[in-house]
């Protein structure tokens, strides 16, 4: 097969992910054994048989799985191979990480407020008018209007609106409104909403759908590649994968500054260094 489809499997959706580190886990689990052929492997991790494994391996771009022979009859992956123009970096000693558990409870507010943004969502009306979102929130709410936080003459400009008398030192308003301003994107909240779904892999089409019901293929096109491009790719800005990408290195303070970023190491090789670590540090001569 000359050219495989674009399924490298840091690219696949969460759920779709997950399984196949699932199977890649029991395919090396089944290769440590030393006693199975590939076909009773291939079974063993859910495959139809050696070539439906070996297959799927190469469109996962994990041809450092296939057996020997078979790698030398792998396609090579542009996007896998380092810039020929790039310098090798060099290795340094690991650094500890602080535990990701502490953020639980940081990461549960935030999903808690995301959730209440989708409670409200029924209550949300939004126009687009002259390249502005205006948006409002409409539900029943009072609120209690002071005489010490507005000036002399704005207090009596809103008790005229109200109709309450301006020689009171307060009053109550009751509203069904909440305006929340115009701009060229939409409320924050559901800004959030947007990038949360997409940044969980999720598909993209059937958010685009509900929301954009006349949209052409081009204008789906723009979207995947807002959400998933590179700056090599057309020398525009980072796609919000790449700049969420950045943005959690930068929350670990971890910069990566200018030029290109290290090659990123594929699954199967990670899990193959961590094996040889862990045989190395139980006295396996190499």
């Amino acid at each position: 097969m000359d050219s495989l489809p674009d399924q490298r499997i840091e690219a696949l959706p969460g759920a779709t992910r997950k399984a196949a580190y699932e199977k890649i886990g029991l395919i090396c689990l089944g290769r440590s054994k030393g006693v199975y052929s590939e076909h009773q492997i291939a079974k063993k991790a859910g495959f139809g048989g050696a070539e439906a494994m070996h297959h799927q391996l190469k469109t996962w771009g994990l041809t450092s799985l296939l057996p020997l022979e078979k790698q030398s009859e792998a396609p090579k992956s542009k996007a896998a191979d380092p810039d020929p123009g790039q310098k090798p970096r060099s290795s340094s000693q690991p650094e500890e990480v602080p535990d990701t558990s502490t953020a639980a409870e940081l990461f549960n507010e935030a999903l808690d407020g995301l959730a209440r943004a989708i409670e409200d969502l029924e209550d949300l009306s939004q126009v687009y008018q002259g390249k502005r979102f205006a948006a409002t929130y409409t539900f029943e709410s009072i609120f209690l209007v002071r005489r010490s936080d507005y000036s002399e003459e704005t207090w009596q400009y809103l008790s005229e609106q109200y109709g309450r008398d301006p020689n009171v030192e307060s009053f109550y308003v009751y509203s069904s409104e909440h305006p929340l301003g115009a701009g060229p994107y939409p409320p924050r909240d559901l800004v959030a909403l947007i990038a949360a779904y997409a940044l969980s892999g999720r598909p993209m089409e059937p958010l685009v759908e509900v929301l954009y019901p006349g949209y052409s293929q081009e204008d789906f096109d723009e979207v995947k590649e807002l959400l998933s491009e590179t700056k090599p790719q057309k020398d525009r800005r980072d796609g919000l994968l790449r700049t969420a990408q950045q943005f959690a290195a930068a929350v670990y303070g971890r910069k990566l500054g200018k030029g290109a970023p290290p090659r990123e190491v594929v699954v199967a090789d990670h899990w193959l260094a961590c094996h040889i670590t862990e045989r190395r540090e139980a006295g396996t001569p190499d």
